[in-house]
């Protein structure tokens, strides 16, 4: 793992963000979409002022507000209503209480997308796409996200099942 860079901004130090640009995540072989999601975490922690360690419920606002991407399908194919998790998201990312000061690190989301990297790897995959990221979601410790997937009844073993019909069926 490459040493933390920090970027200094207007807005703050930001940590742990130097992982997720567009070129390390091609790297790592990251759709397009799934690249999206990740940059919608950094919009999202600036906009909101989500200093100190970005959570992963964040990922999940992002990948929720985007396109409806195959992560999203799957999700919604298992049960999920979109509208009230979005809107569940969207008031649990409004109670995250921040640190003090100007600084953001996103090292939690950068080991989310190492995980959700490992688990494309371990399923065949050549990409990391927005279904690899609603895995590694599943297996968060967040108890944000293990709130909102609980309201849904999602899980693990529940998504994988379903995004593997959805792909075997593709």
């Amino acid at each position: 793992m490459p040493k933390t860079v920090v970027w200094v901004t207007n807005m703050g130090k930001i940590a742990n963000a130097e992982l997720l640009r567009r070129e390390h995540l091609q790297m790592w072989t990251f759709t397009d979409n799934a690249a999206r999601v990740i940059a919608g975490v950094i919009d999202c922690a600036l906009a909101r002022g989500l200093h100190g360690t970005v959570p992963h419920i964040v990922l999940l606002w992002s990948l929720l507000a985007g396109e409806r991407k195959l992560g999203v399908v799957v999700l919604e194919a298992c049960g999920m209503n979109l509208d009230e998790t979005r809107l569940r998201v969207s008031q649990q990312i409004d109670s995250v209480t921040t640190l003090e000061g100007d600084d953001f690190d996103f090292a939690a989301i950068v080991a989310l997308a190492q995980d959700a990297r490992e688990l494309s790897g371990a399923l065949k995959c050549s990409y990391v796409g927005t279904e690899h990221l609603v895995l590694a979601l599943c297996r968060s410790p967040d108890a944000l996200v293990r709130d909102a997937f609980g309201a849904a009844n999602i899980t693990y073993d529940l998504y994988l099942r379903t995004v593997k019909d959805i792909l075997d069926h593709a």
